[in-house]
């Protein structure tokens, strides 16, 4: 195993704050440092099996359908942002994904990109990394006609869940 300066931390809570001490809630925790393909594929697998899964009786049909706690196409966007929109020259720091009762985080180094802001995001492109996001358009993870970030907002609308909440600290 090859390992690289990129270092994804999952990690799933159990309640809704991160505790420490003896009050340590962290019931499951993994380490994903590796190329940017296999960390995307890789943390796909984990978040899917840390998110709860629903059901609902469909009265139309009779059956029930099975709902995951958060869709996935908000998250995994969320996931490939992070690494293609990473400020790779600040080192040390890892991109964080908390998963807790009540939502997940994902957490990246370094401010917005250029003239991105939290009010603007939306709408706004820029490619802090254009190599590294011509290389995920490549390999199919990207599209680069921004829409992402609306996507994740649509789907967690579509889910009727709230809406994302983008912090720049």
């Amino acid at each position: 195993k090859k390992y690289t300066d990129i270092i994804m931390i999952c990690g799933r809570y159990e309640g809704i704050d991160a505790k420490s001490g003896s009050d340590y809630n962290v019931i499951k925790d993994i380490r994903f440092e590796y190329n940017i393909p296999w960390m995307i594929d890789n943390v796909k697998k984990f978040l899917r099996d840390t998110i709860k899964d629903y059901f609902f009786l469909d009265i139309e049909t009779g059956r029930f359908n099975k709902v995951p706690e958060y869709p996935e196409e908000a998250w995994l966007e969320g996931v490939v942002n992070a690494l293609c929109h990473r400020s790779y020259n600040v080192q040390g720091n890892a991109i964080y994904i908390k998963h807790f009762d009540d939502r997940i985080e994902i957490s990246n180094s370094g401010p917005l990109p250029a003239q991105v802001t939290i009010d603007n995001i939306r709408n706004e492109r820029y490619s802090r990394n254009p190599r590294i996001a011509r290389a995920l358009e490549d390999m199919g993870f990207v599209r680069q006609l921004n829409e992402g970030v609306s996507r994740i907002y649509q789907s967690m609308e579509k889910s009727m869940l709230s809406i994302p909440e983008y912090i720049e600290k």
